[in-house]
């Protein structure tokens, strides 16, 4: 009779800490474990009603009994995600269950007189055993039957397993690899919130912002043609090639082989980046401009790093401030590659990045890498086969590198020389501006005076520039006075203000 007083106040002592343990995890586990537990009874309470309905109207209709048609099953897949959970649901519960085996074994071999010290001594013992057990269970059975209910962390899981799911066929292996190992540390860490945490949040979300595929594209040429018909020949050519290659790519996920590089070269203002930015509008594709020689860490540190810079290509594959969408197929325009790759009298590298600035241009370059190998992604890989690239710069890379050193990047661009337009060029590409200008700004045809934009082109090739890019500066600056002068001079108290061609063209130059 006394062993079983024993056992039965062994047992009401492992209830009430089971229970007090119980109540110490957090309110949504709670809430989620007697929902659940809701369900469950609800769905027993009705299969048992059932069943006694069922019996009563079989003894009423046996003889005029209609065979039932058999109703198929459909079988219903979980997301591996919730396969998952269920996995760490029943291994929560087989631990917690022997965690009360072995907690009633030691309280029966102790005895029932030494109660209180039981007490003491099992108390830290079933807090260490059950309560984490507990919280897991809670955690997972809020993952399963109500998500909402579970704690913030287990829900961004949720989220970044589900994005993962849509994308991971159409990841790289390497990229694979890294999502899953990264997403079960950070379910690991999700308990302990940190820099840690976030730094892995951080890297998920980038990896899941990747394009995936191309924009397809098919545009009216026309715009194309009248836009680029003031440009030498050899633009005009090197231009029609490029514009044929990225609408004919686009109908593909991924290519074999990317596309070859333009690089245009040639003084400041001769519209290299403005033809780059412009084909990018023209075309309805995204275009990229960054500026190469800004970058520090060229490659990217990894995410872990206290130094996390991304690097040239990740911020590529993120999509900057590109306003027309983050697609595969954007167009990168990579500027001030010559300050990038200059050197000193020794031959050095000038910026601290030259030598990594070099190994990038020989990936980007290679029509055959269709891949980057990414750093901030423990060198998980990416595809950047439809990157449509075109690089800016004032010299080729034989003036700055020396022929000896420039021939494998030479080979690899298609290399299109911007020596300056003539006046009869800039002529054309003044009145097209100021046509555009006039229709924005309501300014009468009959307001221009010829005259004056000849003498602005003559003006502009005298002072050495080559490029058009202060000459429509100054063209704006004409058609201000033409729009509001006589304002201007109406409310300052003086006559009608006047263009002076001369003063425009310092006033620009001073800038």
């Amino acid at each position: 009779m006394s062993t079983i007083c024993r056992l039965k106040a062994w047992s009401f002592v492992v209830l009430i800490l089971f229970a007090s343990s119980f109540l110490q995890t957090q309110a949504y586990n709670l809430q989620g474990m007697g929902l659940a537990v809701a369900l469950v009874c609800h769905t027993h309470t009705t299969k048992f009603n059932d069943k006694e309905i069922q019996s009563a109207s079989e003894k009423i209709t046996a003889s005029s009994k209609v065979p039932a048609k058999p109703i198929k099953k459909r079988s219903r897949r979980l997301e591996p995600f919730k396969k998952e959970q269920g996995k760490e649901l029943l291994r929560a519960s087989t631990q917690m269950g022997l965690g009360i085996l072995l907690i009633g074994g030691i309280g029966y071999m102790i005895g029932g007189t030494e109660a209180l010290s039981a007490a003491a001594f099992m108390g830290p013992l079933i807090s260490g055993m059950l309560t984490k057990p507990l919280g897991n269970i809670g955690n997972k059975l809020c993952t399963l039957f109500t998500p909402y209910l579970a704690s913030p962390a287990t829900r961004r899981i949720m989220d970044y397993k589900k994005n993962y799911e849509r994308r991971k066929y159409k990841l790289t292996k390497s990229m694979r690899i890294f999502l899953d190992t990264t997403i079960g540390r950070y379910a690991n860490m999700a308990e302990t919130w940190g820099y840690e945490l976030k730094e892995a949040e951080k890297a998920i979300e980038e990896v899941l912002q990747f394009p995936l595929g191309p924009k397809p594209i098919d545009p009216d040429l026309v715009p194309v043609t009248e836009f680029i018909k003031n440009y030498p020949e050899e633009v005009r050519m090197a231009v029609g090639d490029f514009v044929i290659s990225a609408i004919t790519d686009s109908k593909f996920e991924r290519l074999e082989r990317k596309a070859v590089p333009l690089m245009f070269v040639g003084p400041p203002g001769t519209g290299k980046t403005y033809l780059a930015s412009q084909l990018g509008n023209l075309l309805g594709m995204p275009v990229q401009i960054i500026d190469i020689a800004k970058y520090k860490s060229v490659n990217g540190n990894h995410f872990w790093s206290g130094n996390s810079e991304p690097g040239v290509i990740v911020d590529v594959l993120l999509g900057g401030k590109t306003k027309k969408g983050n697609f595969s197929n954007k167009i990168l325009v990579l500027d001030e590659i010559d300050k990038a790759l200059a050197k000193d009298e020794n031959g050095r590298f000038i910026h601290e990045s030259g030598a990594e600035v070099m190994s990038l241009l020989h990936t980007l370059l290679e029509s055959q890498e269709t891949t980057a190998r990414l750093a901030r992604y423990e060198g998980a890989t990416h595809d950047i086969s439809q990157l449509k690239i075109i690089l800016i710069s004032n010299r080729t890379f034989s003036e700055v590198l020396g022929k000896e050193n420039a021939g494998a990047l030479e080979s690899r661009v298609n290399l299109i020389k911007f020596a300056g337009f003539k006046d009869e060029q800039k002529l054309a590409i003044a009145k097209d501006h100021i046509k555009k200008v006039c229709a924005s700004r309501s300014i009468a045809d009959a307001d221009i005076d010829e005259a004056v934009i000849e003498e602005i082109v003559k003006t502009d090739t005298q002072v050495g520039n080559q490029g058009v890019r202060i000459m429509l500066k100054v063209i704006d600056q004409y058609l201000r006075i033409i729009q509001k002068g006589a304002l201007i001079g109406q409310v300052a108290g003086l006559p009608p203000i006047t263009f002076d061609i001369k003063k425009a063209y310092e006033r620009e130059q001073a800038e």
